[in-house]
């Protein structure tokens, strides 16, 4: 682990099917009242466990970070916005 490594830890779920698609965005694209997030790398795709470890925290890029509990191939929800809207799906998303 780096200074620049931050760890992510999210609620697990308990269904042994699920594994988890972890993406970033820009605070930049928050600001500008749009969503940017997409698939970090393939590390960070079908998570089976709830903890994510990315190396980013010293690029110099402010950014906010989602979880997807995923099955059967497909994302769940990212949940929704401080109005209550849907988030809209990563793209790229997690294969």
């Amino acid at each position: 682990v780096t200074v620049a490594d931050v760890t992510w830890e999210w609620e697990a779920l308990t269904d042994p099917a699920v594994t988890y698609s972890f993406y970033r965005g820009t605070i930049d694209s928050l600001r500008a009242a749009s969503y940017d997030h997409a698939m970090i790398d393939g590390t960070q795709c079908g998570l089976a466990g709830n903890t994510a470890t990315v190396g980013d925290a010293g690029d110099g890029v402010d950014a906010y970070y989602l979880v997807a509990a995923r099955k059967n191939g497909s994302d769940g929800s990212l949940g929704q916005d401080s109005a209550g809207a849907d988030r809209p799906a990563a793209d790229p998303v997690c294969p």
